[in-house]
């Protein structure tokens, strides 16, 4: 009977469970039980950082606190938000690439959405930026849609 209702209530939590979870860094804003909890019942986690060294040392929390709880197979390509194309993509400290920086610490090539200024428009004329924009101006809104692409076609949902 025990084994039964044990079965049901894991049934119940894995029907309810995130399928993918989005931790965007460093913003993080969780508690180490909150976070730890999260990163239990989760599927799927994608971590989302900027060029920025506070960014990818919460990344590299994230990470490590994954290590920790024997759960790595459940991290996804992360999002490298928010690149500058314009200028160099480096870190200026360490004279690495922010691409690579994110890849030493998360161990997967991140995907990255460009700065995109047609972004930062749309939002202050508050609208919803990706409704008011196409691919074909805004290599943001193509990037990100080509993440969906790739989750759909790498991990798909259940």
């Amino acid at each position: 009977m025990i084994g039964t209702y044990l079965g049901g209530l894991m049934n119940a939590i894995s029907a309810v469970s995130p399928l993918y979870v989005l931790i965007d860094t460093p913003a993080l804003g969780l508690s180490y039980d909150v976070l730890a909890t999260l990163l239990e019942v989760s599927t799927n986690v994608m971590l989302v950082a900027i060029p920025d060294r506070s960014s990818l040392k919460a990344v590299g929390n994230v990470v490590n606190l994954m290590r920790e709880m024997g759960i790595m197979g459940r991290l996804i390509k992360p999002i490298l938000n928010m690149l500058n194309v314009k200028y160099p993509p480096m870190d200026a400290l360490s004279n690495s690439p922010w691409t690579k920086l994110m890849r030493d610490i998360v161990g997967i090539e991140p995907h990255v959405i460009p700065y995109d200024e047609l972004f930062i428009i749309a939002r202050q004329a508050l609208e919803i930026e990706s409704l008011k924009l196409s691919f074909y101006e805004s290599p943001a809104l193509d990037s990100i849609f080509k993440y969906v692409d790739y989750l759909i076609e790498a991990v798909p949902p259940g």
